[in-house]
């Protein structure tokens, strides 16, 4: 072949091989990014009004399979969410304080998590607010 096709068609090898590694990488990063859980992660919760005052901690929630769970972290130390379900926008789960069984339902709005805590007929308002990893 003489050079005067040779230079063509190499032009047009590299910008076809360029785009299609270009492609790939895109597909790639917008897989990456799907497969973020808006929900895995720690989240810094408040009480409020409850007799103790405010209270505060995190709420750490993991995903194992297809599975999540929970755990608080607060005065009382590290205390995992039993029965713990997110459906939907909607959480839910139990965990033992003091040899109270206190009820957590809340729901996601984005970054903030808004909802209550409760025990027997006493309900405290709680919202959270998901902590960003570090390095976004």
């Amino acid at each position: 072949m003489s050079s005067r096709f040779l230079a063509p068609m190499m032009i047009m090898f590299l910008v076809l091989a360029t785009a299609c590694d270009t492609t790939k990488n895109a597909m790639g990063n917008a897989r990456a990014k799907k497969a973020v859980d808006p929900y895995v992660g720690t989240w810094n919760y408040v009480v409020k009004d409850t007799p103790n005052g405010i209270v505060e901690g995190e709420l750490i929630i993991s995903k194992a399979s297809e599975a999540y769970s929970a755990i608080i972290n607060g005065e009382a130390g590290e205390v995992p969410l039993q029965d713990f379900l997110i459906e939907g926008n909607n959480l839910k789960g139990t965990f033992d304080y003091q040899g109270y069984e206190v009820q957590v339902k809340a729901m996601f709005e984005g970054d903030q998590l808004k909802g209550n805590m409760g025990v027997d007929y006493m309900t405290f308002p709680m919202e959270a607010t998901k902590m960003m990893a570090e390095g976004k």
